[in-house]
C-alpha cells in the first residue's frame, strides 16, 4: 500500500515488518500460517509429545478488530473534523462474540490440524484481547493449572497488521507511521506461544524451567485510544501495581521493564503518565520495547514481549533476574505480569 509524502508530493510505500513465509496469505489463513510456525517451534523446544499435547489446555489470544471498528464507525463533519465512536464494541457484544465463534470453529481447528503434531489440546479457549489479552491469557492458564484441571497450558498470541485491508483501516484512523504522521506505529505481524506447566509435571519430563510467571493482572474500562480523552495512565499503573503487589517480594527485586509502547503519541503519553505514578525503581529500570524491532504486532505483542524477557533470562543477558512486562490495548484494557528466573523465586 502507498501513502502520499506531503514533502515530495508523491506516493511512497508503507513500511511494514513482515514475517518470511507468510507471503500470499490473507485473513484467517495468514493468522493460521503465522500460528503454525510459532506453535511447532514451541512444541519442539518444550519436547511435548502428541499424547501430552492432547491432555493439555490452550488459550489463544487473537485480534479484536478494534481499529476496523473505529474506522467503520468514524464520522467526518462538514468542517472536516473527525470523530470516532465514544466506546468500542463491548467485550460481551454480539460482534466480538461472533468473532470468537469464528476463531473457535475455523482458526483453532485448522491451526492444530496443520501443526506438526496434528493434535489438538483437550481444551481450547479463544480470547480477543489484543495486547493486554496476554495478561488475561496467562492468568487464565495459571488458574486452570492451579485448579487441577490440566497439567499444562499452551498460551498463544497471533496477529497481523500487514494485510492490505487492515493497512487501509489503519490509515483511515491515522495510526500508521507515514511521512505525514511520524508519531504513528510501524505495522508488523507475528505469533508467539509459551508453555505454562505444573512444577512436578515438568520435573518428571526433565523439562528446563525458563521463567516463572508471577501475579498476572488484567484490568479494563479505560478510555480507548481514539477517544477524545488523553490517557491518564491510571489503569495501566493499577495493573502494574497489582502485579508487583502480588509478588512475594512486593516487586522490590524488579530490575527490567518490557512493554508494548509502540511509537504512537498516545502510547508514549500513557506510559509517561504511568511512570510518574509508579515506584521510582520501575521508572529508573532499563526499558525494552519489542515494537522497535518487530513493529506493532497487536494480539501477539504481549506474548512476544514475554518471549523476549524469557530468552533474556535463559541466555543470561537480562540486567535483572526479575522482569516486569506490561501490556496496553487500544480498546482500553491493560495488563502486567512479572517473569522471574527460577533461581530467583523462593
Amino acid at each position: 500500500m502507498e501513502v502520499l509524502d506531503p514533502v515530495e508530493g508523491a506516493p511512497v510505500p508503507v513500511l511494514v515488518h513482515q514475517v518470511p513465509g507468510a507471503e500470499g496469505f490473507t485473513g484467517l489463513g495468514r493468522l493460521i500460517r503465522l500460528g503454525v510456525g510459532a506453535l511447532d517451534d514451541m512444541v519442539g523446544r518444550a519436547g511435548i509429545s502428541a499424547r501430552e499435547l492432547a491432555e493439555s489446555a490452550c488459550i489463544l489470544n487473537l485480534p479484536s478488530g478494534y481499529y476496523g471498528q473505529m474506522a467503520d464507525g468514524m464520522v467526518v463533519s462538514a468542517e472536516g473534523e473527525t470523530r470516532f465512536p465514544d466506546r468500542p464494541v463491548p467485550p460481551d457484544g454480539a460482534e466480538l462474540r461472533e468473532r470468537i465463534s469464528d476463531h473457535s470453529s475455523r482458526l483453532a481447528p485448522r491451526l492444530f490440524e496443520l501443526a506438526a503434531s496434528g493434535t489438538a489440546p483437550a481444551y481450547v479457549q479463544i480470547l480477543v484481547g489484543d495486547q493486554a489479552g496476554c495478561a488475561a491469557s496467562l492468568r487464565l492458564a495459571v488458574e486452570l493449572i492451579a485448579g487441577g484441571r490440566f497439567p499444562r497450558c499452551l498460551v498463544g498470541g497471533i496477529d497481523s497488521f500487514v494485510d492490505r485491508a487492515v493497512l487501509e483501516k489503519l490509515a483511515v484512523v491515522g495510526v500508521l507511521a507515514t511521512p505525514a504522521n511520524p508519531v504513528g506505529f510501524m505495522p508488523g505481524e507475528g505469533a508467539a506461544f509459551v508453555l505454562i506447566e505444573r512444577d512436578d509435571v515438568a520435573a518428571r519430563r526433565g523439562a528446563e524451567r525458563l521463567a516463572v510467571p508471577e501475579a498476572p493482572s488484567f484490568l479494563g474500562d479505560d478510555p480507548h485510544q481514539l477517544s477524545e480523552e488523553s490517557p491518564s495512565g491510571r489503569t495501566l499503573t493499577a495493573a502494574i501495581l497489582q502485579t508487583l503487589g502480588g509478588c512475594p517480594d512486593q516487586g522490590t527485586g524488579t530490575g527490567l521493564v518490557v512493554g508494548t509502547c509502540n511509537g504512537t503519541y498516545w502510547s508514549a503519553l500513557e506510559w509517561g503518565a504511568a511512570q510518574v505514578q509508579l515506584p521510582l525503581q520501575i521508572g529508573q529500570s532499563p526499558q525494552w520495547f519489542p515494537a522497535e524491532s518487530f513493529g506493532e504486532t497487536g494480539a501477539a505483542a504481549g506474548l512476544m514481549a514475554c518471549c523476549v524477557a524469557t530468552r533474556a533470562l535463559q541466555r543470561g543477558y537480562a540486567p535483572s533476574p526479575k522482569i516486569l512486562s506490561w501490556f496496553s490495548s487500544g480498546r482500553g484494557e491493560k495488563g502486567a505480569v512479572r517473569l522471574s528466573h527460577p533461581s530467583a523465586v523462593a
